[in-house]
């Protein structure tokens, strides 16, 4: 039955011989593109805290949460490779595949992550969007099946939510970030200014993308 149900999903969501939407998918599922939100992300932080103390804390604490969500991966790769189904489209030519697929858990823990740290509601929904456009790409492109990308999804999720509780807990300024700046606050203390920033950002890459899928 599962198997069934994966097949049906896949075959619904995977690619059909549109070449807008094949360059589309392409786009949005290159990490690459996505690096400047991420900059900025850092730049943000940076800018907020007022003690490099603070700084070093938030970006280790990033850097675990990736590198989790990394692991265990790599761990569901190495512990259950599987042959690829005859049913899905070899877009890459592997054989084998785990039971993880690394781009949607890390866009996935990401999302959640990024949720967490800064907590304005616009940019959460938009965050949530872009990890759904990463996770349809694999499945369009045919590297990964449906019900794969869906634990995918929830293993970053999990992951992402242990490592922020784990920064709370450990963190000397708790959730409270000392902005140098003025003005309307999210609950975190990020300002709500640097939220909007990172959000025009992130639509400014959705339209790139769309831009790069007619290339």
């Amino acid at each position: 039955m599962f198997s069934s149900l994966d097949q049906t999903l896949t075959t619904i969501l995977c690619r059909h011989d549109n070449l807008y939407l094949d360059g589309l998918a392409r786009a949005v599922g290159t990490p690459l593109v996505w690096l400047p939100m991420l900059l900025l992300a850092l730049y943000v932080v940076i800018r907020s805290h007022s003690s490099v103390l603070g700084i070093f804390q938030v970006v280790v604490a990033s850097l675990v949460c990736l590198f989790s969500s990394e692991i265990l991966a790599h761990l569901a790769h190495w512990l259950l490779p599987e042959e690829r189904p005859v049913w899905l489209v070899p877009m890459t030519g592997a054989r084998r595949y785990g039971l993880l697929s690394f781009i949607t858990q890390n866009a996935m823990a990401l999302a959640v992550w990024m949720h967490l740290l800064f907590r304005y509601r616009r940019l959460s929904i938009f965050l949530v969007l872009w990890a759904l456009a990463c996770h349809w790409s694999q499945v369009y492109m045919g590297l990964e099946t449906a019900c794969y990308v869906l634990l995918s999804v929830l293993s970053g999720g999990v992951a992402a939510s242990l490592t922020y509780a784990g920064y709370l807990r450990l963190s000397v300024e708790g959730s409270v970030v000392p902005s140098r700046r003025r003005g309307v606050r999210t609950r975190t203390g990020y300002g709500e200014d640097d939220a909007r920033l990172l959000l025009l950002c992130g639509i400014v890459l959705c339209l790139l993308c769309a831009f790069l899928a007619i290339l």
